[in-house]
């Protein structure tokens, strides 16, 4: 599919995005490497003219990048979205925007799934699993959690989505399954300690930035505590890992050079906590392609630097539409 085609599969666009100088913020001290990583996440596709001019930039920051990147790593909720509806043509006609962006891309796509990747109205079923299907194909993936290493780095990539279907009331909730949590814990403990890794998840393990983002949308609520004057504060369990405690257990247990990445909050912040570091990246679609920025957070995307010896660097390059 060539680029002509692709802005017009996008819908009506008053035009390309200017082409202004990527903004880029650094992080740590730049550093030999070995291997070069583009973290995108949340491009929340669909046929927002926003949307089109969004992707062009992505698409145009991404060429730029040099050195180029060995893999692009896309955190999830790809498209906007398949959670919401039940019709197969609506969900066709947003993987196939998606496929004219991915078409466009110089190298390789490991991606996770997001939220809004999977679909309530797949009736099909595989290996135990359904609502994850469709996204699966789409994105080649052989089963939703999966692990690889390259350049010195183990990757593990995490499946955060629970989705919980009662009739027509459909909700989620971000932890790992049983037979995902104890394949986590078995990559983790064969990981040696001497050898870096990366756990990629959509919603985060551990965030700082996600109370900022609830106390916009209501997400974090303010509850009476016996006896004191104020109440305490309760993290929703769509927004960052349920299971979060046990997760760092097991990467603490680990020892050695961690990292975790996500997207889902649309925020970029990074907590060092027991020696692991949690990096949340920002959306490439910011303010879900209303605005080109969500907070403190632009549209962008973020460049892991990665040496074999367990340095790193991570810098943010905006592809802000606007």
């Amino acid at each position: 599919m060539n680029r002509r085609h692709f802005v017009r599969t996008l819908g009506a666009l008053a035009g390309t995005a200017a082409a202004a100088p990527l903004l880029v913020a650094a992080e740590n001290a730049s550093r030999p490497r070995a291997l070069r990583v583009a973290h995108i996440t949340d491009t929340h596709v669909t046929t927002n003219p926003n949307c089109a001019a969004g992707l062009e930039r992505l698409l145009a920051g991404l060429a730029a990048l040099d050195p180029a990147p060995d893999f692009i790593l896309h955190t999830g909720d790809v498209i906007m979205d398949s959670w919401a509806v039940r019709d197969a043509a609506r969900v066709d006609q947003l993987w196939n925007v998606w496929r004219g962006a991915a078409a466009q891309l110089r190298a390789p796509l490991r991606a996770c799934l997001g939220n809004h990747d999977i679909w309530i109205g797949e009736t099909r079923e595989r290996g135990g699993l359904r609502y994850q299907l469709r996204a699966m194909d789409e994105l080649q993936l052989e089963r939703p959690w999966y692990a690889f290493e390259q350049g010195g780095w183990r990757f593990l990539v995490l499946d955060s989505t629970r989705p919980v279907v009662d009739g027509e009331k459909t909700y989620y909730r971000a932890h790992l399954d049983p037979e995902q949590l104890e394949w986590f814990r078995g990559e983790v403990a064969r990981t040696p300690a001497a050898q870096p890794l990366v756990v990629c998840s959509h919603i985060p393990i551990l965030s700082a930035a996600v109370h900022e983002w609830g106390q916009v949308l209501e997400k974090v609520v303010d509850f009476p505590a016996p006896g004191r004057a104020s109440g305490g504060r309760v993290v929703s369990s769509a927004l960052m890992h349920t299971d979060s405690s046990v997760l760092q257990a097991v990467l603490r247990k680990r020892g050695g050079v961690t990292l975790c990445v996500s997207g889902h909050l649309h925020l970029q912040d990074h907590v060092v906590y027991d020696g692991v570091h949690y990096l949340g990246n920002g959306a490439v679609s910011a303010d879900w392609w209303g605005k080109p920025v969500f907070h403190q957070t632009g549209a962008g995307f973020a460049v892991l630097d990665l040496s074999p010896d367990g340095s790193w660097n991570r810098t943010y390059h905006s592809c802000a539409w606007a």
